[in-house]
């Protein structure tokens, strides 16, 4: 069966779910949805996601919404594939470093990737940038620890 992710490429947390769906080689499709794409106010949409956001996952008659609990979803629904670690304490150290990924490097590196991918180069604050990168390059090292 084909799921459907609803959201725009450009989002990173749809991102990290299709990059997900692509890892476990799961057909989905993709629908354009959020920012200019619109449809996430629609009462259509609301009813399956009320906090209007992308992304959104539809597998069959279930519908998830979070970026990481998406991926959690998709996981475990496919253990076969082998992504998700299948000890305990293995499993909930890759869930760790998801969860960090979403509330500790994303608000802290969101200043330069939003000014490098979606405002024009013309229109982008240098200083917006340098402080986003250098709140962010100690996290990075974290990673590398």
């Amino acid at each position: 069966m084909t799921c459907r992710i609803w959201g725009r490429i450009s989002s990173i947390n749809v991102r990290k779910v299709v990059f997900t769906a692509q890892l476990l080689d799961l057909p989905f499709e993709r629908v354009d949805a959020g920012a200019a794409f619109g449809i996430v106010r629609t009462p259509e949409y609301q009813e399956r996601n009320p906090n209007a956001l992308v992304p959104l996952l539809e597998d069959g008659d279930f519908t998830l919404w979070e970026s990481n609990v998406i991926v959690r979803y998709l996981c475990a629904r496919h253990p076969e594939r082998g992504l998700y670690p299948a000890g305990l304490q293995a499993r909930f150290d890759a869930e760790r470093w998801m969860d960090w990924q979403q509330t500790t490097l994303n608000p802290v590196s969101a200043g330069a990737f939003k000014q490098w991918i979606r405002v024009p180069s013309g229109q982008r604050d240098p200083a917006v940038i340098a402080h986003s990168v250098h709140a962010t390059e100690p996290l990075f090292a974290l990673l590398d620890a």
